[in-house]
């Protein structure tokens, strides 16, 4: 099963905003990097089988953040927060689909498993040099995987937060907007003369267990389109720098805030505090485990 959006009966949903994004006219033959170093254009997606498109982003769903192996993401092998909890109170959970059609079929393990090699292997080969050692995990369902829920209040007001932090002379909201992408803040600093000190928090939806540097866009291993990636060891230090600058959070305070949720009135920092307090644990997660972590929706 492909990544399917797993909505929370106990939260309003948000629509999440387009990603920033500078496509090649041939996604499929080519990856482009604005945060780091050129990178040469590479063949990524080997296989067809996992070619499917992403589903339906201007639809309303959850965010949920997944750190494991991918090849347990894409075979539907793994329970988002809601769906745990409701097996555990004997509930059904039903996962739905923002396209409004039934689950696809599962596909056999081996195949994923593959399939994620070539990917990483050809990732790999394309960013070459820039790499200190090539891609490798293990990427199987032995593997352990942790999942958490920032809610797209939580990201969004985690992005504007790392966002501020580098242009504190512009405005932010006291309340958590739905969209950060149009934000000035946000566009501020996201530009390419930018060179802000958390690109690892502001632009990818999926982080590697490597420690390069920089984030680039290159087709993910189940769609043709160009998505940002990045690397978990360089996101928790980002994060670990953020929380240095503004957020001042022991491990006590970061347990806390991931406990108490986002704060009922949605007031920016309340947010931010909840979103990075997720973000921290789950890419300490990632980071130990040696996994990929991803964002779900």
């Amino acid at each position: 099963m492909i990544s399917a959006s797993r909505t929370n009966p106990g939260n309003p949903p948000t629509k999440p905003p387009d990603r920033p994004t500078e496509s090649p006219k041939n996604p499929c033959s080519s990856m482009v990097c604005d945060h780091g170093p050129p990178i040469k254009k590479a063949v990524i997606l080997i296989a067809d089988i996992l070619l499917i498109p992403l589903l339906c982003l201007n639809k309303y769903m959850a965010l949920d953040l997944y750190s494991g192996p991918l090849t347990r993401y894409f075979c539907g092998t793994w329970e988002n927060i809601m769906a745990r909890a409701f097996r555990e109170q004997g509930r059904a959970y039903q996962l739905i689909h923002p396209s409004g059609e039934p689950p696809p079929e599962p596909i056999e393990p081996t195949v994923v498993e593959n399939h994620i090699a070539l990917w990483t292997n050809a990732l790999s080969g394309s960013l070459g040099a820039h790499l200190s050692s090539p891609l490798s995990w293990q990427d199987d369902l032995s593997q352990p995987y942790d999942t958490d829920r920032p809610h797209w209040q939580g990201y969004c007001a985690l992005l504007l937060t790392a966002a501020h932090a580098d242009f504190p002379t512009l405005a932010l909201p006291s309340i958590t907007p739905e969209r950060w992408d149009d934000h000035p803040t946000y566009v501020a600093a996201i530009s390419k003369d930018a060179k802000s000190r958390f690109t690892q928090i502001l632009l990818p939806e999926l982080w590697l267990p490597s420690d390069f540097q920089f984030a680039f866009q290159a087709p993910g291993p189940a769609s043709e389109e160009p998505i940002w990636i990045g690397a978990v060891a360089t996101l928790l230090l980002q994060l670990n720098t953020l929380n240095d600058t503004v957020f001042h959070g022991s491990s006590e305070d970061l347990a806390r805030w991931s406990f108490d949720g986002p704060p009922p009135d949605n007031n920016l920092l309340g947010c931010a505090r909840f979103g990075f307090a997720i973000f921290h644990r789950m890419a300490t997660f990632s980071r130990d485990h040696s996994l990929p972590l991803k964002l779900d929706y």
